[in-house]
């Protein structure tokens, strides 16, 4: 898998989670009343990265500069989804699945252990939302389960 940016068109692309971390926002703008949003982090879990801003004035154009910019576009379109989160408009209902702690493996160099504790909880928390979602719906298939 290549993690670098694609250089195309005079521009560098990334993954778009860059610009929507959790695509919630963009679900609603395509239509989408129920969303189940899936995180890695538990609620009100961010971090706030404006010191960034000082470091990048003292930088020249750079690569460096580039990569904070990204991660402080990053951190700003999180906060706005969390805000929308926080606050979703009437017609929407928002599930969220997520861990009550942090994980114990981390975003780079994490051991098995780790990787495979967070695996069997994610699947757990995954399992309990199912059960409870089932319990509560009415449609055919969930009934029939």
């Amino acid at each position: 898998m290549n993690r670098k940016p694609i250089y195309s068109e005079e521009h560098y692309w990334v993954d778009g989670g860059l610009h929507a971390p959790i695509p919630a926002i963009e679900a609603y703008k395509r239509g989408y009343k129920n969303i189940v949003v899936i995180r890695t982090n538990p609620i009100g879990c961010n971090g706030n990265h404006e010191w960034l801003n000082k470091v990048k004035s003292g930088l020249p154009r750079t690569k460096t500069a580039e990569l904070i910019d990204m991660l402080l576009t990053h951190e700003q379109a999180y906060n706005e989804t969390e805000a929308f989160l926080l606050n979703p408009p009437d017609d929407v209902n928002i599930f969220e699945i997520h861990p009550h702690r942090a994980l114990k493996s981390k975003l780079i160099g994490s051991d098995i252990h780790s990787l495979n504790h967070d695996y069997e909880h994610g699947k757990h928390i995954g399992q309990y939302f199912l059960r409870t979602m089932m319990s509560y719906c009415q449609c055919d298939c969930c009934q029939s389960a």
